[in-house]
């Protein structure tokens, strides 16, 4: 079994501790203690977007641990190092790779006890204290900043301002202090932060520093073997949110996702899900088609009042399906294929769809979904100017219909696209 390397240890004897770069320290130090993790909202600042910090948090009593990475996690000496690190990593990673949770303080930060520090919260962003200090912007020796930060017991921060001003900064993190350690990522344009809290929320018990070089998927903390992150397909990714209640709500989701290589690929892919999801439990737990229909549309019969639903056409198609019949549509074709793809995904057992008249009822279903569709991306893209209908209008249409959306969300291809 392998075991984290401990790079270094400090102290923390006030129950508080100042963090950034040396200026930051000094603003912290001024600042009243902190206590717990409270609630930080974005602010627009031009054209960026920050969080107002007073640098110090809240931190557990007694010693401290530091581990090396590709940037640094220090910790409280009984966190469990790996537990920490992947909590933080979900709740907010970097924001350069795919799943890493919030890139913002929010609510979801909150309830998952991590402050976010992000590239313009702090170092030199952030100039309060910093004519107090006197810190240079550049390293004299370079063409860019170095990128570093310290943490630092309250009691002792000025103290240690004062110490590690006059320590080079290539230098600074090779000196064991006793109340405090300098984190360095000279590599790094930009730094990142994350603190971890106690289920208490009451105080901080570990910190993670990174830059935009950071890739989790691949970095091993010293001593171990194992990445951080596991890498996932993107299939894998979706199932993943799916299961934990991932929002994929929005406009700019589908504007900006993959995109099929054909229209009617995607519009197959979205009724193979819906199938799969929503018809194929029905083949073996229900003996009639009337039954079947009252569980798919959750209602006895439909109301006359709600003849626009969808839950109303659902249920009229599936047991009539001889109602306002298609012009010049090949029904027996695409029952074939319905059938077929059924069969397969059903063990090679059906049960109440390998009627003729079932199989008939599922497909008229399909065929006014495809109608709904197609009717809503093309008003789509003749308000978007398009010439005829893209993908991505199908995907707005679905995502701005409550009730397709509802029942065409968990399509793989719908969210991700295809090669």
């Amino acid at each position: 079994m392998t075991f984290p390397r401990v790079h270094a240890h400090f102290t923390v004897h006030s129950g508080h501790l100042c963090y950034g770069e040396l200026h930051n320290i000094w603003q912290g130090a001024l600042a009243e203690p902190s206590h717990g993790l409270t609630a930080v909202q974005p602010t627009v600042a031009g054209t960026v977007i920050t969080h107002k910090l007073d640098h110090n948090n809240a931190f557990r009593l007694i010693d401290t641990t530091q581990y090396r990475l590709a940037g640094w996690f220090v910790a409280h000496e009984l966190v469990d190092v790996l537990h920490e690190i992947d909590k933080i990593l979900r709740v907010s990673g970097s924001r350069y790779e795919e799943d890493s949770g919030s890139k913002y303080n929010n609510e979801k930060t909150m309830q998952g006890g991590v402050l976010v520090i992000n590239r313009y919260d702090w170092c030199l962003y952030d100039k309060r204290a910093l004519d107090v200090v006197g810190e240079d912007e550049f390293d004299p020796s370079t063409f860019a900043p170095r990128i570093g930060a310290g943490l630092v017991d309250y009691a002792e921060a000025k103290d240690e301002v004062m110490f590690w001003k006059d320590v080079p900064e290539d230098r600074r993190d090779e000196e064991q202090r006793p109340y405090g350690l300098w984190l360095d990522l000279s590599q790094n344009e930009y730094s990142f932060g994350r603190f971890g809290f106690d289920e208490k929320q009451s105080a901080a018990r570990s910190f993670l520093f990174f830059g935009i070089h950071t890739v989790f998927t691949q970095t091993v903390i010293a001593g171990m073997q194992q990445p951080l992150r596991k890498y996932g397909t993107h299939e894998e990714r979706f199932q993943r949110r799916l299961q934990e209640g991932y929002d994929f709500w929005g406009m700019e989701t589908p504007r900006m996702m993959a995109v099929p290589s054909r229209l009617e690929f995607l519009l197959n892919e979205l009724l193979m899900s819906y199938l799969e999801r929503y018809i194929l439990p029905l083949d073996r737990s229900f003996v009639t088609i009337l039954s079947a229909a009252q569980e798919l549309t959750h209602q006895p019969a439909p109301q006359k009042n709600d003849s626009r639903t969808l839950d109303f056409y659902l249920f009229q198609y599936l047991t009539q399906p001889h109602v306002d019949p298609i012009p010049d549509w090949d029904a027996a074709a695409v029952a074939a294929r319905v059938r077929a793809f059924l069969f397969s995904r059903s063990g090679e057992q059906l049960g109440l769809f390998s009627n003729d008249d079932h199989i008939a009822g599922l497909c008229r279903c399909l065929a006014w979904l495809i109608g709904e569709i197609l009717e809503l991306a093309s008003n789509g893209a003749k308000d978007s100017y398009h010439s005829s209908i893209m993908p991505a209008d199908i995907r707005i249409a679905v995502c701005n219909d409550a009730e397709l959306f509802s029942i065409l969300k968990y399509s793989r291809v719908y969210w991700d696209g295809s090669e």
